[in-house]
């Protein structure tokens, strides 16, 4: 950065460079979770890969991942946003929806 200075006003100068960090993630988690999942004593896990190879015979961890994601995505059990809002939310007909949770199953705060 670098500041010009004429009389009594100061102007500065910033290079932009577009950034070429980026970050991948994959997340893998239960069709079950709502917002208290982490309350009471779940517990959770993270892992780290690097993997420098080029295209996915040299990254088999994200060629896996890219796999199982394309199986689940494409499988029997998914059904459309539309498929379920009318289904699910609006008629209550589909037999695919979730049944409603009891109450007493639900994580409580600790007070």
């Amino acid at each position: 950065m670098t500041f010009n200075s004429v009389g009594e006003h100061t102007s500065s100068t910033q290079k932009l460079s577009p950034p070429s960090k980026h970050m991948s993630s994959f997340v893998t988690g239960t069709s079950n979770w709502s917002g208290d999942y982490f309350d009471g004593g779940s517990t959770g896990a993270a892992f780290v890969a690097q993997q420098h190879g080029e295209g996915e015979k040299g990254r088999p961890l994200v060629a896996e991942m890219k796999g199982i994601f394309l199986r689940d995505w494409y499988s029997e059990y998914t059904h459309s946003v539309s498929d379920y809002t009318e289904k699910c939310l609006l008629t209550r007909t589909g037999a695919f929806c979730e049944a409603d949770k009891d109450p007493a199953l639900l994580a409580t705060s600790l007070q």
